[in-house]
């Protein structure tokens, strides 16, 4: 079980927590495909790859409301529209 805030509707409570489960399922699925087995070292390097480092990328992008260079070079390859700012 996660930790929700208790004035969430129970709807929304309910769903956090099925994604978090499947979240949970799918890390420890990945982990054991890639690794072999499932231990805590292996989880930690699943999400630090999956997560953590896409994150730390992204984060300036994030904080000063802009599109990354490399999301505006494949945006603009395909066609799209774009501006520098995130709509």
């Amino acid at each position: 079980m996660i930790s929700l805030p208790e004035d969430w509707p129970k709807d929304l409570q309910k769903r956090a927590q099925r994604l978090f489960d499947e979240l949970r399922e799918g890390i420890v699925a990945f982990t054991k495909k890639q690794f072999g087995k499932v231990t805590t070292e292996y989880i930690d390097r699943t999400i630090f790859a999956i997560h953590d480092a896409s994150i730390g990328i992204l984060r300036r992008y994030l904080q000063e409301n802009k599109i990354s260079a490399a999301i505006l070079r494949y945006r603009k390859k395909k066609g799209v529209d774009y501006d520098q700012r995130l709509q």
